[in-house]
């Protein structure tokens, strides 16, 4: 997309998008573990209540971050008047929210 608005590395924030990753594939992996192995009523409710939340938190979190970076980018592009790439992200917004 050029690189005056897409770059190639994530600068400081490469630590920490690893960090949340892993920590997202070890919750869902814990989760689904439970969920498939055993019999159903080996995990009492809250227990499957903890190991839901933080799942559906990083799931939460990793939806906000995204949108908040396109707008973001979008802010960027407008502020640079690159109105090709403009309209090619509002479409992929468009996209996302008719979804």
């Amino acid at each position: 997309m050029g690189y005056g608005v897409v770059r190639p590395t994530l600068g400081g924030l490469t630590s920490k998008v690893i960090m949340v990753g892993l920590t997202f594939f070890l919750a869902s992996k814990a989760l689904e573990l439970v969920e498939n192995v055993g019999t159903v009523n080996d995990v009492s409710g809250k227990a499957r209540l903890f190991l839901v939340l933080p799942v559906a938190f990083l799931d939460a979190f990793f939806i906000l971050w995204i949108f908040t970076s396109l707008n973001s980018t979008l802010n960027k592009l407008q502020v640079k008047r690159m109105t090709v790439k403009l309209d090619i992200y509002r479409k992929l917004l468009m996209r996302w929210q008719l979804l």
